[in-house]
């Protein structure tokens, strides 16, 4: 009840906008709104009840875990974190909050960001006044508000040009744009394993082409050519198995979580602050905005993009290391980046000098070459400065780092840093060898599990000067005949489909007949049929002898 006096006022501000006395929504106006109702409505009961909790610092810190506690869940109706921090920096730029300690870390002329936008001031060829840090804030509304989706909070800026970002914002999280940031990631991008997991992953890989050469290549395993098979074939698909369950799982969290933050980003009003009381022309900001805004959604609702270990990459590449980020260029609507004046916009990062990764279209001006010569350019004008003002102090400069990029998507990548050369090439090696593999899956089959043994059929050949062997199967290229016979040479055929009429599946073994052989049973001898496996175009040595048959058997076989 200590705090009934601020209930009062909200539901002052509810009604007065319901009224229309008051055109801003209570949440986007509360500042202004506090200030009217203070000074005009606010009773001498309830200004002794503000002024008895403003006396202490202990009553100011529980009314500000009051207002996150109770009211921000009662007033917003969702879990935005953002919303807190928007009332805080509001109420501490009007009386009496102004004047309270538990207000003092909102107390500042502008939120710091941790993404900059470079936009140049009127004739500048680029300073570090240019590099302006980005605050995006997503503010809770009961229905969505026309023409108030986006607004500039601290400039202007005309919002056709600031659609564009929030437009390109919610194709990356929910449309086409989103599918291109995930299969880059897939293409790309590092995986969520922990080192020794990935080192063991690679290491299967490695197997494989280990196995795969030996078999093609290397010694005739003989014996071990079934367990090697096997070992092969489980390898590989358990490989590809947590391969397509890893991505299948991120990129299925990433779409859920992508559309989550889109219903957000879609119901609240998006707010972007810049500093410097300007007014931006052109539309160069956008693909900063863009990033802000993306980065905002998942501080304001970490639940939703915080599910998906891709969107968290990308919050933790702004928030958990000492990289500062900048970035410009124009955005459309579908999110591609379009090519900007950027020399000035290098100089100013450069000038800057805390600026290390800065995030560019692509264009002629900011590749390599180009930014080298730059680099050394504003080197030798900047040592040309320190020398003829030796006390001038400068803050430290750090290498500028350029990233190239078509899209927005291309640009959460980078930040992410989820581009990584290593999984590049374990993701070549592995189509590589999944390619193989699947060339090679018939015949890895047969080798595991062998066909079953074929069985002699007609016809027999109508010519005494050939011998047919007619088999009933589907793998003949697994098969080999073998002639044993006292009269005859010519002891080993291959088998294989014959569309010569009859057609059948068979060997042909042409009868010649050995000179030193005595006059005897020309129908003397046997035909074995033997297994001969066989790996892509190699063909192993002979094994099991799965059929025998006699020549006469063969040769009384019906022809039809």
């Amino acid at each position: 009840m200590r705090f009934v006096w601020f209930l009062n006022f909200w539901g002052w501000s509810r009604e007065s906008h319901r009224a229309g006395l008051l055109l801003r929504h209570p949440l986007e106006g509360i500042g202004g709104n506090w200030h009217e109702w203070f000074n005009s409505e606010a009773t001498a009961v309830e200004r002794a009840e503000i002024a008895t909790v403003g006396s202490s610092e202990d009553f100011q810190r529980q009314f500000w875990e009051w207002l996150g506690r109770v009211w921000i869940p009662e007033a917003v109706h969702n879990d935005n974190r953002l919303a807190l921090v928007f009332v805080g920096e509001e109420f501490a730029r009007v009386a009496p909050f102004d004047g309270w300690t538990a207000f003092a870390r909102h107390r500042r002329p502008f939120p710091a960001g941790v993404l900059a936008a470079v936009v140049l001031g009127g004739e500048s060829e680029g300073t570090a006044e240019d590099v302006r840090p980005v605050d995006a804030i997503l503010l809770p509304m009961e229905r969505p508000v026309a023409g108030r989706a986006i607004v500039a909070d601290g400039f202007r800026a005309e919002t056709s040009e600031l659609n564009g970002a929030r437009e390109s914002a919610l194709q990356l999280l929910r449309g086409r744009a989103g599918w291109r940031l995930l299969m880059h990631w897939v293409a790309t991008g590092r995986r969520p394993y922990p080192a020794w997991l990935n080192a063991v992953l690679n290491g299967g890989w490695l197997v494989v082409g280990a196995l795969i050469a030996w078999l093609w290549l290397g010694p005739d395993p003989g014996e071990r050519l079934r367990a090697m098979g096997a070992v092969l074939l489980g390898l590989w698909g358990g490989l590809v198995l947590v391969a397509i369950a890893v991505t299948g799982v991120q990129v299925f969290s990433a779409r859920r979580a992508g559309r989550g933050g889109a219903e957000h980003l879609a119901r609240d009003q998006i707010r972007l602050r810049l500093p410097g009381r300007f007014t931006l022309k052109g539309g160069s900001a956008g693909l900063p905005f863009a990033l802000g805004i993306l980065h905002a959604v998942s501080r304001a609702y970490p639940g939703s993009l915080g599910q998906s270990w891709v969107w968290r990459q990308f919050s933790d590449g702004l928030e958990k290391t000492d990289a500062a980020w900048a970035a410009t260029g124009m955005t459309t609507a579908s999110g591609q980046v379009q090519p900007v004046e950027l020399p000035a916009k290098l100089r100013a990062c450069l000038r800057d000098g805390k600026i290390s990764n800065l995030i560019t279209p692509v264009q002629r001006e900011s590749g390599r070459g180009a930014v080298e010569r730059l680099t050394t350019e504003m080197a030798e004008r900047l040592q040309g400065e320190q020398a003829t003002l030796p006390d001038k102090s400068d803050s430290p400069r750090r290498p500028l780092r350029i990233h190239r990029c078509r899209h927005v998507a291309d640009a959460v990548l980078a930040v992410a840093r989820l581009p990584n050369a290593a999984q590049i090439g374990a993701n070549l090696l592995a189509l590589v060898l999944s390619g193989v593999m699947v060339w090679a899956l018939p015949d890895l089959g047969c080798i595991v599990f062998p066909p079953s043994a074929p069985v002699v059929v007609a016809p027999s050949s109508p010519s005494p000067y050939f011998l047919w062997v007619s088999l009933d199967t589907r793998r003949p290229d697994f098969f080999q005949v073998v002639l044993d016979s006292p009269v005859w040479a010519n002891r080993r055929a291959d088998i294989a489909p014959r569309k010569s009429q009859p057609a059948s599946v068979r060997a042909e073994i042409r009868l010649v007949r050995l000179s030193e052989a005595s006059v005897r049973n020309l129908e003397e001898g046997e035909v074995w049929i033997e297994r001969r496996p066989c790996f892509l175009t190699r063909r192993f040595e002979p094994g099991e002898i799965v059929g025998r048959y006699t020549m006469n058997y063969l040769n009384r076989l019906r022809h039809e």
